[in-house]
């Protein structure tokens, strides 16, 4: 049995919503960003699987089906745009990591090298400093 989700995305495409909503938000950036990438041999979690934005094959996947179908842009792109020296375009997408986890750099970075596009990895200074998490 479908999902509401499901139901309401198969109403919207078939009343051409999907469409308008498509072609309004193609001058907008889309920042998409994720927090954890788990491993797919992991099965012991140091922290909640909560924790985990997705798989690296979800990942891997995820990041495929965007450089298809949208325009990833690096930090320098988005900052060029802010200061009116450049224009952002169409389907301008901004790759984000938050919270400087190791699985960033050992999982995501080499995904993102593989699709030939950047992400903007942000790492907490505090936790360099101590043993906490910012939340």
């Amino acid at each position: 049995m479908p999902s509401k989700t499901e139901i309401a995305a198969r109403c919207a495409i078939g009343l051409g919503i999907a469409e308008l909503v498509k072609y309004s938000l193609r001058r907008q950036l889309l920042v998409i960003t994720y927090h954890r990438i788990r491993d797919d041999h992991l099965t012991n979690f140091m922290f909640d699987d909560e924790t985990f934005s997705c798989s690296a094959s979800q990942f891997d996947m995820q990041i495929g089906q965007l450089t298809q179908r949208r325009c990833i842009v690096s930090l320098d792109q988005v900052l060029s745009a802010l200061r009116g020296e450049t224009r952002l375009p169409d389907n301008a997408t901004l790759i984000t990591l938050d919270d400087g986890a190791i699985d960033n750099y050992e999982l995501a970075f080499p995904i993102l090298r593989r699709h030939k596009v950047s992400g903007v990895f942000f790492v907490p200074t505090l936790m360099l400093q101590e043993r906490c998490t910012g939340w």
